[in-house]
């Protein structure tokens, strides 16, 4: 396998862009603060970001301290949800900043914005890097580029497997699961990629055994079989443990995989869908869980029109996605996968985690 090497960046600029993010956490991640209606709002709205079920996520700056931009993430407090939303936040603020990976977001620190007498107070998490977009949103769009915009974002495309791989190993590692991985909650900068969106995370300890119960915010579509089968019967979910997340992580792959072979995600998802009925629970959606030998039979038909990358399927991402969990690779043993093939590195962009 050719050897990674650390991207090179211009001459200071890494440098100072550290400089002012340990300045921002030095301000806001010490201690959580709380602004009141007399209280200046330092914070400058760069960009909307988008929305999601709990408040809205934009890119902001504090000019009077900084012109490095970061993430916003608001989460709306009514007041009936209070107490039980705090805890899930906090839980979410903990092990962010237990978390110090090249690919995983950090979190910069926390206030609560109760400026607006009449408005419930809104709590703010502060966290870095502002991404160009989501992984969904690239594998979307990679089809429609350019051709020379095609060789660049599929060498990083080639690499984010690895990358991805390495930072799942990490949190394991540090007795943390992610419990909701899937494309929207991995974003890209340039060709770094990131984990992020931890609202459903949870803490294990290291050697026992890893299940947990109701982790209610998973995402069907990338669940885990031993997941989704109590989700069909009745709408809940159980038994999440870290073999949960490869699976969630493998599901990702045969989507990144598919694009990278030149072949488009809606293409992958109508083939699956067309192969037999789905789930006739009040017409739920796609799950990978139920399709797994439909998955086989895609990549199988890929390889016989001669599409590039497709053995890295069996190799590396099936044994990620068993339906039995115990059978399951972990994620060191996904990582140690993901160095082997020589050739699908070819045109992978270097990046400094190939060392970690």
């Amino acid at each position: 396998m050719k050897p990674l090497q650390i991207r090179k960046f211009a001459a200071g600029s890494k440098h100072t862009e550290d400089e002012d993010l340990e300045r921002i956490s030095r301000l806001w991640g010490d201690v959580h603060r709380v602004l009141g209606p007399s209280d200046d709002n330092p914070f400058h709205v760069c960009a909307y970001l988008g929305q999601g079920t709990v408040g809205a996520v934009e890119e902001v700056t504090i000019p009077k301290e900084s012109p490095k931009s970061f993430v916003r993430k608001k989460i709306y407090l009514r007041r009936a949800e209070r107490k039980e939303k705090l805890k899930l936040i906090q839980q979410e603020v903990d092990i962010l900043k237990s978390l110090t990976h090249v690919h995983i977001v950090r979190c910069l620190g926390t206030y609560e914005d109760a400026t607006q007498i009449k408005r419930p107070p809104i709590y703010c998490l502060l966290m870095s890097p502002v991404g160009n977009g989501d992984l969904k949103a690239f594998l979307d769009d990679t089809p429609e580029e350019p051709i020379d915009d095609r060789i660049i974002r599929s060498g990083w495309l080639q690499q984010w497997f690895f990358c991805l791989s390495s930072a799942l190993q990490y949190m394991h590692n540090q007795g943390v699961r992610h419990q909701d991985i899937k494309p929207s909650n991995i974003i890209y900068r340039g060709g770094s990629i990131y984990l992020t969106d931890f609202s459903s995370s949870s803490r294990f300890v290291v050697g026992q055994a890893t299940s947990t119960e109701s982790p209610f915010r998973t995402t069907a579509m990338y669940a885990a079989p031993e997941v989704t089968a109590k989700y069909l019967e009745d709408g809940t979910f159980e038994k999440h443990g870290r073999g949960s997340d490869i699976f969630a992580l493998g599901c990702v792959f045969c989507e990144m995989l598919t694009v990278l072979a030149g072949r488009s995600v809606p293409s992958l998802h109508e083939y699956l869908v067309r192969a037999g009925a789905e789930d006739e629970v009040n017409n739920r959606s796609l799950l990978y869980s139920r399709k797994l030998t439909t998955v086989d039979q895609w990549f199988q038909k890929l390889d016989a029109d001669g599409l590039p990358f497709v053995r890295v399927y069996s190799n590396c991402i099936k044994p990620m996605m068993t339906e039995d969990r115990v059978l399951r690779c972990d994620a060191a043993t996904t990582k140690r996968n993901f160095k082997s093939p020589e050739d699908f590195w070819e045109s992978a962009v270097e990046c400094s985690c190939y060392e970690q």
